[in-house]
């Protein structure tokens, strides 16, 4: 059921894409970080860096409570209100300043907005008007549990990258997550390792058009916290399945699962 919602989300996003034919994708040449992707490669990779530094933010808040209190700070560059929704749930707005440089270099600026429920770990992100490096990101962002609490659901409608006068990406996602190591020492990040195990994204890129992305249990995207300052907030190891309207197929291979590792586009 879950995938028939996205393909229908898909159709409304074809009418937002400036449509041209699909090309084929091509190896690309050079060396800089994203230079051995293709343009479907490189478009996914946008998508799956955003997905993961709001999830880190979320997470680094959502584990230590206590330290981000009315009036504090987060990352050096956004001030901490603290407040409850009418329903009773913990609001937790962050409120970033261009002006200064956050802890991970990068500049930000907007509100995040988390509604946390903490009777059952449900977590919504708003977000107004937020930008990280000149790129607008939108969306809704629903984190939820199953499995006992043992895996955490991630569902994106509505998503949007877009550098003004630019570029833009639409985009849908279902991701299942799964701690590996660092949940039960929420003081220190540097350990925090997690896996996507099951996830599928629907992209509409523009000149590109659609694409279909999946990953599974079998080659998990790998998210290494300690790994974030180089690798952009990409995944170091895992690889994704990627298709095209036209059946046209590839694969984002993430690494080997070291810190210098970086996406290639394979065929």
């Amino acid at each position: 059921m879950q995938r028939t919602i996205f393909y229908l989300f898909m159709l409304c996003l074809l009418l937002s894409c400036r449509k041209r034919d699909t090309p084929h994708p091509v190896p690309p040449e050079g060396n800089d970080k994203t230079s051995k992707l293709d343009a479907y490669g490189k478009a996914l990779v946008k998508v799956e860096a955003a997905i993961n530094e709001l999830d880190y933010i979320a997470l680094k808040v959502l584990s230590n409570l206590d330290g981000y209190k009315n009036g504090s700070q987060c990352l050096a560059c956004a001030d901490v209100t603290t407040g409850l929704t009418p329903e009773g749930h913990r609001k937790i707005t962050l409120s970033f300043n261009p002006s200064k440089t956050c802890t991970d270099k990068y500049i930000r600026q907007g509100q995040l907005v988390l509604d946390y429920n903490e009777t059952n770990g449900a977590l919504m992100i708003q977000l107004i008007n937020y930008m990280v490096n000149g790129v607008k990101v939108e969306g809704n962002y629903n984190f939820g549990y199953s499995n006992a609490r043992k895996v955490r659901n991630l569902v994106i409608t509505n998503g949007v990258l877009k550098k003004e006068g630019s570029w833009f990406i639409n985009f849908d996602a279902y991701r299942d997550i799964v701690w590996k190591a660092g949940e039960q020492t929420p003081d220190d990040d540097l350990d925090n390792v997690l896996e996507v195990q099951d996830a599928y994204y629907h992209l509409g890129i523009q000149d590109l058009g659609l694409m279909s992305v999946d990953v599974n249990a079998m080659n998990p995207l790998v998210l290494r916290w300690s790994c974030y300052g180089e690798s952009g907030y990409l995944p170091v190891s895992g690889i994704t399945l990627n298709k095209t309207p036209q059946g046209t197929f590839s694969r984002t291979n993430y690494g080997n699962g070291h810190c210098n590792s970086y996406p290639i586009s394979e065929y």
